[in-house]
């Protein structure tokens, strides 16, 4: 079976995602997505060993739910840190419930990438670009993504789509993508605006101690219910524990735990105002020390993994012109790096026009174009190893 390189497949198994090895899915196949020219290569298990990891698919507290997985991708990356445009987060439910074993990783959701899901059985796909973007009259056959959206729904397959989201979350997109210049200072071009009183999707943490009924974190979850609540961290000894709560259920949530565990409530402040100040649009990366474009070519070819790049050198630059600060943004970055550019002197990002990398190089600003999904898909493997640490 060939596998699109845009694609990655990871499983959910005792409560963690595993990638989907063996002899026609093995991580040697997998990673042909990152692209054609990967030397790094992990060994393939032996024959059959892919069936096992199949089965017995579930989480430490029981069967993982659409709702759980969900709950936690929003966690990550709150859905209010998209862009106005964007369309994200869970755009196709089956009507038929069904445990999350299998989730599908990529960067686009194809019709090829599709059969992929269906023939290893997946139960959700996490398509970074969403594949509903405008608004859809009609579920047809007539158009290829009507077709996607109508076969999910026939195989009971769930779709989220986290978009611009990841790429502003702090250790998103972005992020990844800045790390090609490490060691350096990176800030975020545009820092996030706050979400909208009235947006459901709001986290607040509450903090509550004197918890007499609490006794471990598993009973924690029993007594507190399925809710969208996270659990933070829990101290039996200490009788403390704090948690997230959505807005929509903070009402009632509190009174639960009141009730619950008759203790007090210390403190309840928003969630997404505690994280760190990492998050934005796009990033400003400051090198320990000026360096050569010809260098950092090489450093991001390196990272993408590619052999070629586009280059637009600015009038005043050349190969061996040494660089101090850079503004890149994954995707298609014009707006943001020629609205916002700084004192950068070199951008990177996936796309420009023709006119915007005159606009550039007029501003004396040297233009790094990687394509635009190299500048993202190379994420779906950091996203992967945060899935499968996370305890559901």
């Amino acid at each position: 079976m060939k596998l699109h390189h845009s694609t990655v497949i990871i499983v959910l198994q005792l409560s963690i995602f595993q990638t989907i090895l063996g002899n026609h899915w093995s991580l040697q196949s997998i990673s042909n997505y990152f692209g054609r020219n990967d030397k790094k290569r992990s060994p393939a298990v032996k024959k059959g060993e892919e069936k096992s990891a199949l089965h017995q698919l579930t989480g430490s507290e029981g069967p993982l739910t659409l709702t759980r997985v969900v709950d936690h991708l929003n966690s990550l990356a709150p859905l209010h840190l998209k862009e106005p445009w964007d369309n994200v987060g869970l755009l196709v439910e089956p009507p038929t419930s069904r445990t999350i074993k299998t989730i599908f990783l990529t960067n686009d959701l194809t019709m090829p990438v599709l059969q992929e899901a269906i023939n290893v059985s997946a139960d959700m796909i996490i398509s970074y670009h969403p594949p509903i973007f405008k608004g859809l009259k009609r579920v047809t056959c007539n158009s290829w993504k009507e077709k996607i959206i109508g076969l999910c729904v026939e195989n009971s397959i769930a779709v989220y789509s986290p978009h611009t989201c990841w790429d502003v979350m702090s250790g998103g997109t972005a992020d990844w993508l800045a790390s090609a210049f490490h060691p350096a200072k990176i800030e975020p071009i545009i820092t996030p605006r706050p979400p909208a009183p009235e947006d459901k999707n709001i986290r607040f943490l509450v903090e509550v101690h004197g918890a007499r009924n609490l006794k471990s974190n598993a009973h924690m979850k029993t007594l507190l219910g399925s809710g969208s609540s996270k659990i933070i961290s829990t101290n039996p000894k200490e009788k403390r524990f704090s948690l997230t709560i959505t807005s929509q259920e903070l009402p009632f949530m509190l009174n639960k735990i009141s009730k619950t565990f008759s203790g007090s409530i210390s403190q309840i402040k928003l969630a997404d105002s505690i994280r760190d100040a990492d998050l934005g649009v796009g990033r400003f990366v400051t090198l320990e020390k000026p360096t050569q474009i010809k260098d950092l070519i090489a450093k991001v070819k390196h990272h993408l993994n590619v052999s070629q790049l586009q280059l637009a050198l600015s009038f005043d630059h050349s190969l061996d012109h040494y660089i101090k600060k850079i503004a890149l943004v994954p995707g298609s970055g014009a707006s943001v790096l020629l609205e916002a550019c700084g004192d950068a002197e070199l951008f990177l990002t996936g796309e420009m026009s023709h006119h915007e990398l005159l606009d550039a190089n007029h501003q004396n600003v040297t233009v790094i174009l990687a394509h635009h999904s190299n500048t993202e898909r190379g994420f779906l493997r950091v996203m992967a190893q945060k899935l499968r640490k996370y305890d559901y």
